[in-house]
């Protein structure tokens, strides 16, 4: 449990400072007149079996308080899927009030537990959260899956929740009333599970055997595809709990569906399963820049303009949808000169369209060859065809 002491007058000894013990929530509502005093001076002391721990002093401005807030959260709801492990809830709130909000907090306990000081916190930062908006208020939707949840062992769950609100000024204010209630049922997932590896083509993985299952585990099964493609599943087995994923497309997003069998055939498929998605690694463009050109400015200046191709059913252009495109490369060289290259990294253009750099110190009378050439975080991908031109001796005028 939590002692929590305050104080709006500093002079007073911290030993004769008021105190409430709060057990449970890791808050409390103080109801009390302030009159003109502002500031509200807070010390909280954690009490558990080995002894307590006392926090700094802190200072509450109720200068700072956000009077505006509504609180006119309803219509707080849940709904489980405990076949696709997921859990959703949602509520309303009032058109105005959802401006002074900087997260939402959901407390629950597991009933079943049969211990109301088993409190949990689960924080859901506003940028996470689906809204639809309406005349007069805001439907706010949240789905996550319900491993989130730190909950024991157990085959089901019967879940109280409240939901609280932190405002901009990080002030925490009451939550709903009356608590709402779930039933939440659970198998024993493979857990654990951890990205060892991802490059352009593969993903290494691996995870920790499920406990407590009343049945031996053969081995396990992998199915893989990308998201939102009408590809099928792409089936791996092993008996250990490590796999190699490869000859993936880059930058691509993989839905993995792990699932452990309970018989040596391969067959039992109600085995606990789990479901992630990784994302592929970048890779170098794929594509080179196309259409290059070259227009003389002045006598020592050009324009280099280029396409880079854009095909949305092009897997070789997923670097560039990614938007893992970091620039280009313009090289405008003279094969038979010993003038060093002109590089440049800079660029005017739309993906998709025509872009554009200006060189300049070019020298009359020479041919130059001018390539282009993206690159990313990877590195360099392929040079465009070279475009030859000749910068002319005679004095040039726009």
């Amino acid at each position: 449990y939590y002692i929590l002491y305050y104080t709006t007058n500093t002079s007073v000894p911290f030993d004769q400072w008021s105190h409430k013990i709060v057990r449970a929530y890791p808050f409390y509502v103080l109801e009390f007149v302030m009159s003109k005093l502002n500031l509200l001076f807070v010390r909280v002391a954690s009490i558990n079996a080995k002894g307590s721990i006392l926090s700094d002093f802190h200072i509450i401005n109720r200068s700072l308080t956000n009077h505006h807030l509504i609180s006119t959260i309803d219509k707080f709801q849940c709904s489980p899927n405990d076949i696709n492990h997921l859990f959703s809830i949602q509520w309303t709130i009032d058109y105005e009030s959802r401006f002074y909000i900087n997260k939402y907090i959901i407390y629950y306990m597991d009933i079943t537990e049969n211990n109301d000081d088993l409190i949990r916190q689960l924080i859901i930062p506003i940028n996470f959260l689906s809204i639809h908006k309406h005349e007069s208020y805001d439907l706010y939707k949240y789905e996550f899956n319900s491993s989130l949840f730190n909950l024991n062992y157990n085959s089901y769950h019967i879940l109280r929740l409240n939901l609280a609100v932190i405002d901009q000024n990080q002030n925490h204010l009451s939550m709903t009333q009356p608590a709402i209630y779930c039933t939440v049922t659970r198998k024993y997932v493979p857990n654990n599970i951890r990205i060892l590896a991802t490059d352009k083509d593969f993903i290494r993985l691996s995870w920790t055997k499920p406990t407590r299952l009343s049945s031996p585990i053969y081995g396990y099964t992998i199915k893989y595809r990308a998201v939102n493609s009408n590809q099928s599943w792409m089936v791996k087995q092993t008996n250990r709990t490590e796999i190699f994923l490869s000859e993936l497309r880059p930058i691509t997003k993989y839905e993995i569906i792990l699932q452990a069998y309970l018989n040596s055939s391969y067959t039992d498929s109600s085995g606990p399963l789990t479901r992630i998605e990784v994302t592929t690694d970048e890779t170098v463009p794929l594509v080179a820049p196309i259409n290059v050109s070259a227009y003389m400015i002045n006598q020592t200046t050009a324009n280099i303009s280029w396409i880079y191709p854009l095909d949305k059913n092009n897997p070789d252009d997923i670097s560039l949808l990614g938007g893992m495109i970091k620039g280009f490369y313009v090289i405008v060289f003279a094969p038979l000169s010993m003038q060093p290259p002109i590089v440049h990294r800079n660029y005017e253009g739309t993906i998709g369209t025509q872009y554009w750099d200006i060189v300049g110190n070019l020298t009359p009378g020479t041919t130059y060859h001018a390539q282009v050439k993206a690159f990313t975080k990877k590195g360099d991908g392929k040079p465009s065809v070279p475009y030859i031109f000749t910068v002319s001796n005679e004095d040039f005028r726009e």
